[in-house]
């Protein structure tokens, strides 16, 4: 019993693992865009190229959420990381307009980070980790207010207007 037990969590962990390498490859480019953009200073780049950078996230990360298959947590996470980033750089470009800032309600939101928060809304584990502590705080704003019921829940492939 024991090690039937065993088996079958060795074999969890295994298909966690291969479709966490599935995951990895298949979106090698969104993750790498990801990485880059978290790497650079708040300072590397002009407003204007931080305005470049945001659009360029946020459009990957639209493309995965209608195309990826958000069952996946690995996916998931990845769309998590694509919202942080293109939030940062949204604020980074100095620029709260749209398409990167909207209003929704009587708010005035950084349309990447209300995003990531609608995901951590109904998926706290996401907010969870060590890497960017700054913009997870960020997001954790927007799940406060959500949870306060200033701000709805943002629903996958709804436009924000």
């Amino acid at each position: 019993m024991k090690h039937t037990i065993l088996l079958f969590a060795m074999l969890a962990l295994s298909t966690q693992s291969a479709l966490a390498a599935d995951a990895a490859t298949r979106y090698a480019d969104q993750i790498q865009a990801t990485e880059t953009v978290a790497a650079m200073p708040w300072n590397q780049l002009s407003d204007g190229d931080w305005s470049v950078q945001a659009q360029r996230l946020f459009e990957m990360a639209v493309d995965l959420e209608k195309k990826g298959n958000l069952k996946d947590i690995e996916v998931r996470r990845i769309l998590f990381g694509l919202w942080l980033q293109a939030g940062r750089a949204a604020e980074n470009a100095n620029d709260p307009s749209p398409p990167r800032y909207a209003q929704v309600g009587s708010k005035t939101v950084n349309v990447s980070w209300y995003r990531a928060a609608s995901m951590a809304y109904v998926e706290s584990s996401l907010i969870v980790g060590d890497d960017h502590k700054d913009l997870r705080a960020s997001v954790a704003f927007y799940v406060d207010k959500i949870s306060a019921g200033d701000l709805p829940v943002h629903t996958p492939g709804k436009r924000i207007k």
